[in-house]
């Protein structure tokens, strides 16, 4: 969203630069929490994270540029923006809590 508000291209950046620092931080916990299904091979979950991860990354740029070629690339953050916080009240709605003893 703060992208899509900024005044120049910098202020752009830096909000991107800290959106990075914000969900870069999940990566580990990912695979962590991959780890520990139930059933499933620590492999295997690590594995299933991981590919998820390339899939993404291979179809979401061109999903987001097909979208702002229709909407508008402000509408695009926009959504960005509200997905991420959905993202973030589901995660504090999920029942648990992480240990970081093993």
């Amino acid at each position: 969203a703060a992208s899509s508000l900024a005044l120049s291209v910098w202020w752009s950046l830096r909000a991107f630069f800290c959106l990075g620092l914000g969900r870069a931080n999940l990566v580990p916990f990912l695979f962590v929490a991959a780890a520990r299904v139930p059933g499933v091979t620590a492999g295997s979950g690590i594995a299933l994270v991981a590919g998820l991860g390339y899939v993404g990354f291979l179809t979401f740029p061109p999903l987001v540029g097909f979208i702002a070629a229709a909407y508008g690339l402000d509408t695009v953050f926009m959504g960005l923006a509200v997905v991420a916080a959905l993202t973030t009240c589901i995660a504090f709605a999920m029942p648990g809590k992480a240990s970081s003893s093993d």
